[in-house]
C-alpha cells in the first residue's frame, strides 16, 4: 500500500506537495499496461496498437498548488471508487488532457497561465513574492 503523501504537515505558506509514491523509482501499472508472457517473446499479449516498450518509469516532480487544489486533489483520490488510482493519476490525466487542448488550439496557454497567475497573486503571497508575468 502507498502511503496518503498528501496528508504530510507541511507549512502554511508554500505548501510542498509530492505527487509521487514514497518509494524510489516505484512503478506502477494498471492491468492493460502489464505485459503477460508464457515465456516466448512470439506469445507477449499486449493490449491493441502498442509496441512492445522499452522500461519506462514515473519521474518525481514536486509541485506548488494552492491549498483549495491540494484539497480537491486529496479528496478526488480518496473517492476513487476503485483502488489503484492515486492523485498522481489525476495530475497525469489534467495534463494530457492540456496537451490535447493546447494541440487542438482550443486554449491559448500563455494567456491562461498570465490571467491565473495574476488572479493568485491577489491571495497568494507567495505568487508575488515570485513575480508576475506582465498582464496581457
Amino acid at each position: 500500500m502507498v502511503p496518503d503523501l498528501l496528508d504530510t504537515a507541511a507549512p502554511r505558506t508554500g505548501q510542498l506537495v509530492d505527487l509521487t509514491t514514497s518509494l524510489r523509482d516505484a512503478q506502477v501499472t494498471s492491468h492493460s499496461d502489464v505485459q503477460l508472457s508464457s515465456g516466448s517473446s512470439d506469445s507477449t499479449t499486449r493490449p491493441l496498437g502498442v509496441e512492445s516498450p522499452t522500461h519506462v518509469t514515473y519521474q518525481r516532480a514536486t509541485v506548488f498548488l494552492t491549498p483549495e487544489q491540494r484539497g480537491w486533489l486529496k479528496q478526488t483520490a480518496k473517492g476513487m471508487p476503485v483502488d489503484g488510482l492515486s492523485a498522481s493519476d489525476v495530475v497525469r490525466l489534467a495534463l494530457n488532457e492540456l496537451r490535447r487542448h493546447m494541440g487542438e488550439g482550443s486554449i491559448d496557454l500563455v494567456s491562461a497561465l498570465t490571467k491565473q497567475a495574476h488572479q493568485e497573486a491577489v491571495i497568494m503571497t507567495g505568487r508575488r513574492n515570485r513575480g508576475l508575468p506582465p498582464s496581457s
